[in-house]
């Protein structure tokens, strides 16, 4: 395995280089959101690229700030001088990774993107039928975007995503920029990172998009036939407008099929409860609880469902306990506000909005 080479470290920002490798080619991967606000984790995908012998760099964030630093650019500098020696070098994330990997790409060192489910902004005047990333998207600097994007988009990419999503409207802004290649997934959800991992295509596809070797109209193809297999996939057709029975139906299907992943469990508990059965709904909390108490998408989704139920002291101490967490994180801080507001009659409405914000 590839020793590891700190490259640049700041407050914000990491730069690490796992190089030595014997492939011509080159990753640079941006991490995606994160509850882990800290510089010392591993960066995305880097055990698996260790693994398979392929040089890569690994840019992290402290925050989820989607790259929009004071210094963000001296740390793509020092991946861009790591990245010089390789023949091709291509940028890779997911969702806010997959924002930076085609947009700053070009400035670490890469001329192509494996961009899954990427944004095209979260700047209101760019994109405004865009909210899931509230109020995180109001504190962002997007002067630094807009003075990168003059210089740092990539020439290429091949875009995974789902076109029945709200990221196909991100994937069509782009195509002015840079020559986009589609991989269409339909039904898949936000990011199509956790359905391909769930199939077993999210390694493959990534190596031979790196390579240049990606066959895209055989890979959607392989891909829709392995969709049944897929919890992610039932998840997703859970949350499209449909009866509470139907909902249940398809959150029972992503449940039984990973019954021991907390999110679907807490999806599968949200799901009782809009059916009307509660009892067993708390049952399933419970369970989530049981295998993983501080996760944050069961302790939102606890919280949205306890102040359905009415139950607004309890829904109010598990958002302390999230704050408590993940001290000063802008979405927790906006949903406990929410939450101790006087008038309450629209709680669940807001917490459905909040819950989508912070664990998207």
């Amino acid at each position: 395995m590839p020793v590891a080479d700190e490259l640049y470290r700041s407050a914000d920002l990491l730069v690490r280089a796992r190089t030595g490798c014997d492939s011509s080619y080159c990753v640079v991967t941006f991490d995606s959101f994160t509850d882990r606000r800290t510089l010392d984790r591993e960066g995305f995908g880097e055990a698996f690229f260790a693994s398979r012998g392929v040089n890569a760099i690994h840019i992290l964030s402290r925050d989820n700030d989607w790259y929009l630093l004071p210094d963000i650019e001296p740390a793509l500098a020092a991946a861009a001088k790591a990245a010089r020696p390789f023949d091709r070098v291509s940028a890779y994330g997911s969702s806010m990774g997959a924002y930076a990997a085609i947009r700053l790409g070009r400035l670490a060192g890469a001329t192509t993107a494996i961009a899954l489910s990427p944004q095209f902004s979260l700047d209101p005047r760019l994109v405004p039928f865009e909210d899931r990333w509230d109020p995180d998207a109001r504190r962002l600097d997007y002067e630094i975007e807009r003075r990168l994007a003059l210089k740092g988009f990539v020439a290429s990419a091949d875009i995974f995503y789902d076109p029945t999503d709200r990221d196909a409207r991100h994937v069509e802004l782009y195509r002015d920029r840079l020559e986009v290649r589609d991989v269409r997934l339909p039904e898949c959800g936000h990011p199509v990172t956790g359905f391909l991992a769930e199939v077993g295509l999210l390694q493959p596809a990534v190596l031979e998009a790196a390579q240049g070797t990606l066959d895209r109209t055989a890979f959607e193809r392989e891909a829709l036939a392995m969709r049944g297999r897929s919890p992610q996939y039932y998840a997703t057709l859970a949350h499209r407008p449909g009866t509470p029975q139907k909902k249940l139906e398809l959150a029972r299907q992503a449940y039984e099929l990973f019954p021991n992943d907390v999110g679907y469990i807490a999806r599968y508990a949200q799901a009782l409860s809009a059916a009307g059965r509660n009892d067993e709904a708390t049952a399933k909390f419970d369970e989530a609880m049981a295998i993983e108490p501080d996760h944050l998408t069961v302790l939102t989704r606890l919280c949205e469902f306890l102040a359905s139920s009415r139950r607004l002291p309890a829904a109010r101490a598990v958002a302390d306990w999230l704050s408590r967490l993940h001290p000063g994180a802008a979405p927790i801080e906006a949903f406990r506000a929410e939450l101790n507001r006087p008038r309450l009659a629209d709680a669940p409405a807001l917490l459905r909005r909040w819950r989508g914000r912070l664990s998207g």
